[in-house]
């Protein structure tokens, strides 16, 4: 699993390198009391792009809440990268920061569907700040 992820980091910074840019997607979603809500639905990128992304993509995660009480779940495809898991938190207004706020990352193919699902446990409304960054392979 390591030399995987670390070829795949290799290649995400070799597309860099040639100039291919690094798209990202930035959603800020109030997330009502003892609710969840998938973050990337209804967006472009709720399934990778075939067309932007023939090969497909390098996806960094990254988010923060404004308080205890909010768990994440991420997907790519079949592939379960992390279920129920506290997010970060940060004041209101603070997106993660690159690379230390990104803790996840996955290799998406073309046309997978990329669904953050957060889910508030606290009983009281909360705003989450989800960023996710794609480098094409």
């Amino acid at each position: 699993m390591l030399l995987r992820v670390a070829i795949v980091q290799a290649a995400a910074v070799s597309a860099a390198a040639r100039g291919n840019p690094v798209s990202q997607i930035s959603v800020r979603i109030p997330l009502l009391a003892n609710t969840a809500v998938n973050a990337l639905q209804g967006t472009q990128y709720e399934y990778l792009p075939g067309a932007m992304f023939p090969r497909g993509a390098f996806c960094e995660f990254g988010s923060t809440a404004d308080a205890t009480g909010v768990l994440r779940t991420v997907q790519t495809g079949v592939d379960v990268i992390e279920e129920e898991s506290p997010v970060a938190i940060a004041a209101i207004n603070v997106q993660p920061v690159y690379p230390d706020g990104f803790t996840l990352n996955d290799l998406v193919g073309p046309g997978e569907k990329i669904n953050v699902k957060l889910r508030d446990t606290s009983g009281v409304a909360r705003v989450v700040n989800v960023i996710v960054r794609f480098t094409p392979l």
